[in-house]
């Protein structure tokens, strides 16, 4: 049986068409998913919907019969933590609001906060710390009692490499090693492709796509991005008609997706008018992927 579940989850923001509508899919232990979509795409409300802060106004969602709300953890993209408590206290209170003794509640946070770099701060107040380190604490928090499903929106918000790895392969060794479920959102698209096995891709409140990063990334092997660079000028009509057809000019070079264009006609026209000096391609990543593939749908 699937550790969650969502059939036909629909929610709108009362007087307007935005939220998200028709979501459905099915997710298992072991799952490290990916939630993407640019801006006013529906990931943090479809989080929220997750994490019972909306309820659906269609459709539905469950849960393993197993599980009780003590098993998830919650990371939102609004900052959640309590300004009148320490650190310590504020990751602390996470644990025992779940139940576990006091003794367990402390070595849980002593535990979480070695992960995230955070005991050095156990006694300050949260508006004494930087973003970062008020994000590293409202993670904590959500993670300290080890839940079974891991709901985090932008948790790398305001952190740097280190401590964005670092997250990441703790919730990478919570899923694959210990088979738990975390569903996480970010603009940090280059850990989301390094880390997760499923992704669920949502254009304009749409369930684009949901299944493997792995096949998703594959079915765009074939697609590059092409850059060539060259000597001369270029006239301005051919600059438009490049611009006209998706490339993106810069300084001597000009790129574009080898899929957009007839890249034969392309170079003709090109060596019309200037010397090519060198040509190059790179396999997309998921952030060129998601822009074609949302042009693509808009289109």
């Amino acid at each position: 049986m699937a550790l969650l579940t969502l059939k036909d989850v629909s929610y709108f923001y009362e007087g307007t068409h935005n939220g998200i509508c028709d979501i459905s899919f099915e997710a298992e232990k072991g799952d490290f998913i990916a939630v993407v979509g640019k801006n006013g795409a529906g990931k943090s409300t479809l989080l929220n919907l997750l994490s019972g802060i909306y309820s659906p106004q269609h459709g539905s969602i469950t849960c393993s019969p197993k599980l009780t709300y003590h098993d998830l953890g919650i990371s939102p993209q609004k900052q959640s933590i309590d300004w009148y408590l320490n650190v310590r206290d504020n990751i602390m209170l996470g644990a025992v609001l779940t139940g576990l003794s006091k003794k367990e509640s402390q070595a849980a946070t002593d535990s979480i906060s070695e992960i995230l770099d955070l005991t050095d701060f156990y006694t300050r107040s949260p508006d004494s710390l930087s973003g970062g380190q008020q994000q590293r604490v409202q993670v904590a928090r959500a993670l300290v009692h080890k839940p079974e499903i891991m709901i985090l929106d932008e948790p790398t918000a305001g952190l740097d490499y280190r401590y964005s790895h670092g997250l990441f392969e703790y919730l990478k060794e919570k899923c694959f090693g210990e088979k738990k479920l975390a569903l996480v959102s970010s603009h940090d698209l280059g850990m989301l492709e390094d880390y997760c096995n499923k992704i669920l891709f949502l254009n304009q409140g749409q369930q684009f796509y949901f299944g493997s990063m792995r096949d998703f990334l594959s079915a765009h092997q074939l697609t590059r991005e092409i850059t060539i660079s060259f000597s001369g000028e270029m006239s301005d009509a051919l600059k438009e008609e490049l611009i006209d057809q998706g490339a993106k000019l810069e300084e001597q070079t000009v790129s574009f997706i080898e899929s957009s264009v007839d890249l034969n006609c392309i170079i003709g026209k090109l060596l019309a008018e200037v010397s090519i000096t060198s040509m190059g391609s790179e396999r997309l990543g998921l952030k060129e992927i998601m822009m074609q593939e949302e042009a693509t749908e808009n289109a």
